[in-house]
Parts: C-alpha cells; structure tokens; sequence
C-alpha cells in the first residue's frame, strides 16, 4: 500500500466534510482524485445534513457533466458509485480495493463485494490539472 494511500486511511467520517479533520465519501473521493492521481476535480456538490441525500443521487450525472465516462471494470483511479439505503455512495478504486469511508466511521481501504452493483466512472487525461509530487 502507498504512503499516500495510507495518508487517507482512518480519517473520521463528517458530512460536508473536505480534509482530514473530516470528511464524507465525496470529500474523500475528490482528496483522492486529487492526491494520488493528481486530478483536480471541481468540487460543484454544495450540501447540507438535510439535503445530503438529494444531492449524492445525482452524482453520476455531475460526473457525466464533468467529462468522467462510465466503464465496466474498473482501473485505478476511477470513482465507484453504490447506491445504498437510498443513498448515493462514492469511493475511489486503488490496488484492487477501494478507497471509502462510510457514515458514522473512518476512512479505509477494502476489497469491493462482487455482487455490489457498483458504477465506474472514469476521468479523461484532460481533467488533470496538476502534477502530483512523489
């Protein structure tokens, strides 16, 4: 496992969250995106506890909008969405597992379930806008 992978491992789960101090499954989606494939995805999903669950149903159509396309396996890199309880759920794919945090826990690296019904959702080179320090 990757120091920079560790760095986002075990981090507490808070909604709206965007940092270590804190975060929900986009925040750590998109701190992701950022510090290991060194993509800056825009941060267009503002939200509150009350309309949390509204705003994470339409992700895969925002990440449509953001030039990210649908595959059917997944790579390093690209987004995972799981709708869960009625919820829409991100987590980032990495080294055959997945990046995710879940409510009321921490961040954590797992293996995905193979009968989830998961969507990927892959980024194009052009969305990259710096390059990532190693």
């Amino acid at each position: 496992m990757s120091r920079n992978l560790t760095r986002l491992i075990g981090i507490p789960w808070q909604v709206c969250g965007r940092n270590r101090e804190g975060c929900d499954c986009l925040g750590l989606a998109l701190m992701a995106q950022r510090e290991l494939f060194a993509r800056n995805i825009p941060d267009l999903w503002a939200y509150s506890l009350d309309s949390y669950q509204e705003v994470s149903l339409r992700v895969p159509m925002d990440l449509s909008a953001l030039g990210a396309f649908e595959v059917g396996a997944p790579d390093d890199g690209d987004v995972a969405f799981l709708l869960i309880r009625g919820f829409g759920h991100l987590s980032t794919s990495v080294g055959g597992g997945l990046l995710t945090i879940y409510e009321r826990s921490r961040s954590l690296w797992r293996k995905p379930g193979r009968r989830l019904p998961f969507r990927y959702f892959r980024f194009r080179d052009e969305v990259r806008t710096w390059a990532l320090e190693r």
